[in-house]
Order: structure tokens, then sequence, then C-alpha cells
């Protein structure tokens, strides 16, 4: 048996709160209880996940993944970008179904569930445990050739992860960081390590995080590739996105670059 046969949502009347229910042959094997935060951070709601579980005799069956999945779509439709869970430090069960679900330890009794999921890949706020990772990203000569040769320190790494004006994000892909996209007010602009290259990987994730961007209200979202860089024009098309101008090099580009622009 894999994933049960029916998700719901089920809302309590009068309150924020409701349950996803997973159910097995009409038998109930799981649930999640669910309570949308009055509080907002950088203009958005929260979800807050206060009990969740899953019967003995279905574990480890994608059952918690897939009631997190059925949250996120939920998410998405009220334009909810965060998520958190409580858990005890030593509940190793309760520990090792958020870890099945996606979730990432935010401190010693939270976890994180402010991802952004495609069909192949998943993207995660970037926080202080990835800076070195940045660092050494960076410091990659095949990174590094496409963003004018930039480098940086940690300190500098540090500072860009709590910029006002970008959202740094980690691109997974089977649990591995394997990338790194950063959103504007102008658009995206992403990176892939070499070896997570020529896999399908950057799209799927330049995809779903611009599908998000545009449920949580843009109208608009561009990318500024290099023309002398054909394999990321080829993969932002391959993602939605077409082009739309040609510019010569300007302050923030030392070559011509293309404006391509997401269209569904």
């Amino acid at each position: 048996m894999g994933i049960p046969l029916e998700i719901t949502l089920e809302p309590l009347a009068g309150t924020d709160s409701f349950t996803i229910a997973a159910y097995d042959g009409g038998v109930l094997v799981g649930s999640l209880f669910v309570h949308v935060l009055p509080r907002r951070r950088r203009g958005q709601a929260m979800f807050f996940v206060y009990e969740a579980d899953v019967a003995d005799s279905h574990r480890r069956r994608g059952i918690a993944k897939a009631m997190f999945a059925r949250l996120d779509e939920l998410a998405r439709e009220r334009g909810i970008a965060e998520g958190f869970v409580l858990t005890e430090p030593d509940n190793d069960a309760a520990n090792a179904l958020y870890r099945s679900a996606g979730g990432r330890r935010f401190d010693v009794v939270m976890w994180d569930f402010s991802y952004v999921r495609g069909e192949r890949t998943s993207l995660r706020p970037a926080d202080d445990r990835d800076i070195e990772r940045l660092v050494a990203w960076h410091a990659d000569p095949e990174v590094a050739r496409y963003w004018d040769d930039e480098t940086f320190t940690s300190a500098e790494i540090a500072e860009r992860l709590v910029h006002d004006d970008v959202d740094a994000w980690i691109v997974e892909a089977d649990g591995e960081p394997v990338g790194y996209l950063q959103t504007h007010s102008e658009g995206v602009d992403m990176f892939l390590v070499p070896s997570a290259r020529g896999r399908g990987l950057g799209p799927d994730a330049a995809r779903a995080m611009t599908e998000h961007l545009l449920a949580q209200g843009r109208t608009r979202v561009t990318v500024d590739p290099y023309a002398w860089n054909k394999a990321a024009v080829r993969a932002w098309q391959r993602a939605g996105f077409v082009e739309v101008a040609r510019h010569p090099p300007d302050d923030e580009h030392t070559a011509e670059w293309i404006e391509m622009e997401y269209r569904r």
C-alpha cells in the first residue's frame, strides 16, 4: 500500500483552525491540526501545526508527506508562505514524521515548513547555517563565471541573507542542497552547483518559485541572463520564460543581456 486513497480538509467551524485528514479505505490513518496565526511576518500570515499523527500501522508510507503537500496547496491558495510546528527534542517519533514530510530543524524544538515545492525540487529560505556553503559555492569558478566572477566573504553572505529587498533561497533535490535562488522586486536569479546541472532541476525550481511569486500577488516575473550564456537561456525557456528584449551592458551587467518574462 502507498499513499492513502483520500486526503481531506475539514475546517473547524467558527475558528481559524482546520484538520487535514488521511483516510485509507474510509479509515482515518493520519491527521494534522492546523491554525492560521493572526500575527504576520513580512506581510504574510503563517500557519502553525499544533498536532500531527500517523497510525502506527501506516508509518513509512508517505502519509505525512502527502498531508503536508495538501497543506502546501492550501497555503498557496491563501497566500501563506511560512509554517511552523513545535515538538520536543526527544520526541523521536514526531521528529521523524516532520523530517519525512520535508521539514527542517529551526531550533531545538521547532520545525520549519517554509518551503516552495516543485515536482523535482523544493526551495527553503537560506539562513545562517548556509553561509559557508554559499561562500564555497560562489568560490567555485564554474559558478562565479556566471555571476561576473564575484566571490563573497562569510560576512558579505551574512549581510546578503538579511537584505530587505532580496529573499535568499536554497534549492534542494532529494533532500540535498544543490543551488541558490534569490527573489527581488524585478524577478529571480539562480544557479545550480555543477553536479546538479543537466537534470532539469533548474527549470523545475524556477517554475515553482515563479508560480509562488504570482500566487503572492506579483503580476510580472522576469530574469536577465547574459546572451552568451546559451545554457541558462535554454533553461529559463524550459521554465516558461520568453525573450522580450535585449539590452547592452549597463551598471548591473558586464555584457549584452536578455530580458525574459514568465508566461503561463
